[in-house]
């Protein structure tokens, strides 16, 4: 769960067919995170590495790393 202080989200019909919602909000039910279906691309709108705690969302940063390690 996060906090929302950005006021904007993302339209998800607007999405080109290559893009997922990765991250949703568990209050609203507003786009947090978006990821591409093929490309090593996503994204999240929150900070992943602030609350609730220190290593909650560490799977993102794992993700990430792995995301990285098929680009090499």
């Amino acid at each position: 769960m996060t906090s929302q202080n950005h006021g904007f989200a993302v339209d998800e019909k607007t999405l080109p067919k290559e893009i997922a919602v990765w991250c949703r909000n568990a209050n609203d039910g507003t786009v947090e995170g978006l990821i591409h279906k093929t490309l090593p691309v996503m994204c999240v709108q929150f900070h992943p590495e602030a609350c609730p705690g220190p290593t909650d969302s560490s799977w993102i940063f794992d993700a990430f790393l792995d995301k990285i390690g098929e680009v090499q």
